[in-house]
């Protein structure tokens, strides 16, 4: 394929008071070479506008410099969460002119991807079978409602070829793709620091940029600094700075400083001053970028605060506040602060600030409390004649250490590739040793992600200033809007394209030591036939993980996995197969027993089929499936977390005829619908996620299907795992799995009842026996017939055959002619 030329198109329209926009429509026209002769030119656009006040205005987002959406307005925090109704106009053109190059659209029936037109992920539906003649256009008119304050992502993908420039067959595709994030965000009111005599320093700054085609562009910003501490003498909170750069704010003398330590409150802000009106945001500079040198920060005796709101784009009239408790020693001397904004306002576009112009933004402030050391007075030597008491040791005073962990201990647990929404991929990062605590902890090293696509440059994440959260997973997502839609709520920490992964791409943990990612700490390595697509890789997790700079594929396990024996892999639900910000230990359903007597000695057994003893710690539960929805009937569920598993680690679930018959003491004994009262159902084990969600970790038998003679239905007999087979699948896997359904010689029956009542025809019925035969499936080729007018041969019809079906738990099948006559107790009908 040869791209011959692309461009993208945006308007620009004019600032409103409190909004950022962005004049639409957006349009991306596109030349495609087949390089055989066949080039076609097709166009697509999107659009977005409402009315407001009679006036239309747009709701597309532009796009900002670091690829993030720009706010296509700002509303007041009261109004968000509130609607407005929009115009969304999406089109897909044939640009070509000459007569003979119709654009016929892919469908996905046909092709292996389709054209669409998609809002908010959902697609809107049109006629693709329909040819778009040269110099036409099919468009679309939907009218949406947008709540404010939030992300709508829409896209017009145009896929299909020349019909009539493929004669022998030969390539002549058309493609034009067109993307927009419509976000709208809400005005935050200033932080503003209460006004505090000596306390609050301030810096207010302008500067000021010459444009090369004449003029200015002009950045009003402020950083401001308050450190206060408890003066113990007078029960007030006094400053530790003052008007001057150094301010001395407490005097020790230094016998005594060993035993005093004073706790400072900091607070620092960054703050956007130019007016509302003018529409400037400014955009901190970031670290790791070579040429910004000074990225903005905020310092306490020359550390850096890893505050990842620092980075925030800050909107005009708003500020960015950080507070932080310190410790000083009062036999230190000097303890300096700074706090300094560095940016532009490039993404300022609606203000007219053009991305490549220079709009730069800077305000410094340093300040530096001082400890006045006073030498402790002269002591005279002792009288001779009287003796001396020495003094008591007076104990120093220990401040509790910062919370600290090894940030260098972290892995990559799970890369997973939803199948239905490739805007959901995520990879999660586990760190170790900074998982729990009450104190918040952030990434303060240089630790990157790496993500290295086949053909193009690496895609590199910086994790430096993230926030921990308390189970030590770090969630990064394509979309976060996205990924919230999929799942069900959010899970995702971070939106970043190093997540965009579809299964084929070697990913690794790096430290980056002197601006070089030159340290591998963990990686992960899906080349083919090793990947994952539409699937996940996940990883094994042993009772202490740690992390490999070499991949080890024994510490991971694939699904699908195309190297591997078909029984020792399969496929993943989507989304129920998926937990993002879970790392667990999944356990499999092994054996499911319905041996056929009386009183039947049911159970089930799972197993760990990984490294891990001692009681079981996720929250996993055995349920059963509805049948009709496919989601788990948690009445049935019985709780697996903190059950010990065997020495062969094994845990059984049975009812109290197998724990009576057996004496099992690994038996957990239920009295409720499981083991259950038949060998027919889908059941599974599952993960209970946060927003009352769950993920699926092992299944047996089809959700949404009925059991009643399907290749799942035991009856009669057991399910037994092959032992290569412990691999644990959200979609059943049948090649993992031995049935065993005894096959009788031959079967006793009785016709019990024949009724015709005096309701009429629809409430006729025939009752028939099975004796010993409960929850039994007739296997045998037995027909219903009916003997008419005294014949001794049976009439040729009608007849019922009633192989396949199966007797309720007393041995009876009754049918009926109408089963709304007798309710569930009438299951065939006659």
């Amino acid at each position: 394929m040869k791209l011959i030329t692309s461009t993208i198109l945006l308007g620009i329209g004019a600032l409103l008071p409190s909004q950022v926009q962005a004049r639409g429509p957006l349009v991306d026209q596109n030349t495609y070479d087949s390089e055989n002769g066949n080039v076609c030119v097709s166009e697509t656009s999107l659009d977005c506008t409402y009315l407001e006040g009679g006036m239309e205005k747009t709701c597309i987002s532009a796009v900002g410099n670091d690829g993030k959406p720009v706010p296509w307005a700002y509303f007041p925090a009261e109004e968000c969460g509130q609607f407005l109704t929009a115009t969304i106009t999406m089109k897909m053109c044939n640009k070509n002119t000459a007569a003979d190059k119709d654009i016929l659209l892919y469908d996905m029936n046909i092709n292996a991807d389709e054209a669409e037109f998609l809002f908010k992920l959902v697609p809107y539906q049109f006629d693709k079978t329909q040819r778009i003649l040269p110099g036409n256009c099919i468009t679309i008119v939907k009218t949406e409602n947008i709540e404010k304050c939030k992300v709508y992502p829409m896209q017009v993908k145009m896929l299909g070829n020349m019909p009539d420039k493929r004669p022998n067959n030969e390539k002549a595709y058309c493609e034009s793709f067109v993307f927009n994030k419509m976000k709208s965000k809400r005005i935050e009111q200033p932080i503003l620091l209460p006004p505090q005599p000596f306390k609050t320093s301030v810096d207010e700054c302008r500067e000021t940029s010459i444009l090369q085609a004449g003029g200015t562009n002009v950045c009003d910003s402020e950083v401001s600094i308050a450190c206060t501490f408890l003066d113990e003498q007078s029960g007030q909170r006094k400053s530790c700075i003052g008007p001057e750069q150094d301010f001395t704010f407490y005097s020790i003398r230094t016998d005594l400083c060993g035993a005093k330590q004073i706790e400072a409150t900091i607070d620092m802000s960054i703050c956007n001053t130019n007016t509302v009106q003018s529409g400037l945001i400014i955009t901190p500079y970031v670290d790791n970028v070579p040429q910004n040198v000074f990225p903005t920060r905020y310092t306490f005796k020359k550390n850096n605060y890893n505050v990842p709101q620092r980075l925030d784009d800050i909107p005009p009239g708003q500020c960015r506040s950080y507070q932080r408790i310190q410790t000083i020693d009062t036999c230190k001397k000097n303890w300096p602060m700074s706090v300094q904004l560095e940016g532009n306002m490039m993404k300022s576009i609606a203000a007219g600030i053009s991305g490549s112009e220079n709009s730069y933004c800077y305000c410094y402030l340093y300040k530096k409390a001082v400890v006045e050391k006073i030498d402790p007075p002269a002591t005279p030597p002792p009288s001779p004649t009287a003796p001396t008491t020495p003094a008591p040791t007076q104990a120093p005073v220990v401040s509790p250490s910062a919370p600290s962990c090894d940030e260098t201990d972290v892995l990559i647990t799970e890369i997973a590739d939803p199948e239905s929404n490739q805007f959901a991929r995520y990879i999660e990062v586990y760190f170790r040793d900074c998982a729990g605590g009450a104190q918040p902890k952030y990434v303060t090293k240089n630790i990157v992600i790496i993500r290295s696509p086949n053909n193009v440059p690496p895609i590199v994440y910086n994790l430096k200033g993230a926030l921990i959260p308390s189970n030590g997973i770090i969630v990064i997502c394509v979309n976060q809007v996205s990924h919230a839609i999929q799942f069900g709520y959010q899970s995702c920490d971070i939106e970043h394209p190093v997540a965009d992964n579809d299964g084929t791409n070697p990913v690794n943990l790096s430290e980056r030591v002197n601006g070089i990612p030159n340290v591998v700490i963990d990686s992960y390595i899906g080349f083919p036939p090793k990947t994952f697509q539409n699937g996940k890789a996940l990883r094994i997790r042993p009772r202490t993980p740690f992390p490999r700079a070499t991949f080890d594929p024994s510490q991971w396990y694939i699904i699908p996995d195309p190297s591997v024996d078909p029984a020792t892999t399969g496929e993943v639900a989507d989304p129920e197969g998926m937990d993002p910000g879970e790392w667990y230990n999944p356990l499999v359903i092994t054996e499911i027993v319905d041996p056929v007597n009386t009183e039947p000695a049911r159970y089930i057994t799972i197993n760990q089929p990984f490294p891990e003893l001692g009681p079981i710690q996720d929250d996993l539960q055995l349920v059963i499936f509805d049948e009709t929805t496919g989601e788990p009937i948690m009445n049935t569920a019985v709780p697996l977390k903190g059950r010990t598993l065997d020495a062969a680690k094994n845990l059984k679930v049975c009812n109290a005829a197998h724990y009576q018959s057996s004496g099992d003491p690994t038996c957990i004994v239920t009295y409720g619908p499981l083991p259950g009262t038949t060998g027919c159902y889908t059941i599974g084990i599952i993960l209970i996620l946060p927003n009352n969600k769950y993920s699926i970790v092992d299944l047996y038998g089809v959700r949404r299907q009925s059991c009643l003679g399907s290749p799942f239905d035991f009856t009669g007999g057991s399910a037994t795992r092959i032992p290569v087979g412990k691999v644990p699948v959200s979609i059943w896997n049948p090649l993992q799995w031995n049935i065993d359904v005894p096959q009788p010689d031959g079967v006793e029956l009785f016709i019990t009842e024949i009724a015709d009542p005096i309701e009429g025809p629809n409430s006729r019925f025939v009752e028939i026996f099975l004796p010993g035969k409960p929850n039994y499936m007739i296997n045998e080729d037995l027909l219903l017939v009916r003997y008419e007018n005294a014949n001794e041969d049976p009439s040729t019809f009608p007849y019922l055959s009633l192989r396949g079906y199966k007797t309720d738990e007393y041995g009876f099948i009754v049918l009926c002619v109408n089963s709304g006559s007798y309710g569930n107790k009438c299951k065939y009908p006659l």
